[in-house]
């Protein structure tokens, strides 16, 4: 790491610390080795020096954060509500601008001189306010959904962030097709993860059965499960013997549990519900293969590069997934199976090839772990840093 000096940082993030979102700490985690950093969290239970909540919408705090800032500074804190009663400049978002009130003090006391904020959804609202109350400039990370669900106000966002990053190359291509004007400051900066905490123990292979396959994620419509289980009813028809680990929770578990009742799997499907990484790692040495049957929601939402693959890679765990969105950027024919989504029959067919041959296996298997320690988070975390040097240097 370069020597030049860096302005104080300030991340902003939704929930904090969250099961689902653990890249992100990860993250802040090793850029806050070399970059001065304060954590804003929209959502948890108490801060520390180093992490600041902000409190309810109903906390006297929060309200007299609000009469401070009206009397130290009363244009620019009525400019400000009304451009987002109007919608201007890229003001829309009245809790945003309540609940972002509270970080204002901190920015100016802290002598913080950059925003970061993760999801250029409600984050970058307040990050938007923030900045406007404080004349400190912000930044962007993008995702998934924050960019394929977006409501029309990304480009405004992108027009007034530094930069914005994101963590695929299909996501950054998209971004900068939509938005030519700001192509410049639309980067790519992988996720990764923490290799050292995925040690390479493939499971053994083992023709004769049982199979056990293991989905990892939330249960929502993108994840496309619903296609694993139609595969493993025609598995089970072909009196091919599985058994799944679904780890993971949200809003379909119980369209879910229901499903499996109806395909006659509810002895075959187990739901964990949330686990530790620890207990992950348990059952990846347990596991024939991980699926993971992305698909693009009716929404448009859909994955980026889903980690549970890489971790799955790292850790020597064969993979069947889906040809959407960036997981090409991590999965090929020779490190995995990547089969088109919504296609339970060519899933079932990946699925059997992966756990009856044993050449295949071994080859893919090997394959991605040399393509997941490519995805190691110290790999990537130079080129991040490396923007924070470029826009947030001292002058």
């Amino acid at each position: 790491m370069a020597n030049k000096r860096i302005v104080h940082v300030a991340y902003i993030v939704g929930e904090y610390p969250s099961r689902t979102e653990s890249f992100i700490a990860n993250e802040i985690d090793r850029i806050g080795r070399y970059v001065p950093l304060t954590l804003f969290a929209l959502k948890g239970k108490s801060g520390t020096k180093r992490i600041v909540y902000s409190p309810s919408l109903y906390s006297i705090r929060l309200a007299a954060c609000h009469v401070r800032e009206f009397l130290h500074k009363p244009l620019r804190y009525v400019g400000l509500l009304v451009d987002i009663a109007m919608g201007n400049k890229g003001c829309h978002s009245l809790n945003a601008f309540y609940k972002g009130m509270y970080f204002v003090k901190t920015v100016r006391r802290s002598g913080i001189g950059h925003l970061h904020a993760h999801f250029a959804s409600f984050p970058a609202d307040v990050a938007i306010v923030v900045s406007r109350m404080t004349g400190v400039p912000f930044s962007i990370s993008a995702h998934a959904h924050d960019i394929y669900t977006a409501d029309g106000r990304l480009g405004d966002k992108i027009k007034r962030a530094a930069f914005l990053v994101t963590c695929t190359r299909y996501n950054q291509t998209y971004l900068q097709n939509m938005y030519p004007e700001y192509a410049a400051k639309i980067h790519m900066v992988y996720h990764g993860i923490v290799l050292s905490d995925w040690p390479y123990v493939p499971p053994p292979f083992n023709s004769a059965g049982p199979n056990r396959i293991l989905f990892v994620g939330r249960l929502v419509e993108k994840k496309g499960l619903i296609y694993l289980l139609q595969s493993v009813r025609m598995l089970v028809d072909r009196e091919f013997d599985l058994y799944v680990d679904v780890v993971g929770n949200g809003p379909l578990r119980d369209r879910l549990s229901d499903l499996c009742k109806q395909y006659d799997l509810h002895e075959r499907v187990r739901f964990h519900g949330w686990l530790s990484q620890q207990q992950i790692r348990a059952l990846h040495r347990q596991c024939t293969i991980i699926v993971q049957p992305s698909i693009r929601a009716a929404d448009g939402d859909q994955d980026g590069i889903p980690n549970v693959l890489i971790e799955a890679m790292a850790s020597g765990v064969p993979v069947v997934t889906t040809a959407i969105s960036g997981i090409p950027e991590l999965v090929n024919d020779q490190n995995g199976i990547l089969v088109p989504p919504r296609n339970p029959k060519i899933l079932a067919d990946a699925i059997i090839r992966l756990c009856h041959d044993e050449t295949f296996r071994e080859r893919i298997v090997l394959n991605g772990r040399e393509m997941a320690c490519q995805f190691d988070m110290d790999r990537h975390i130079d080129s991040l840093y490396g923007l924070f040097r470029q826009y947030c240097a001292m002058s």
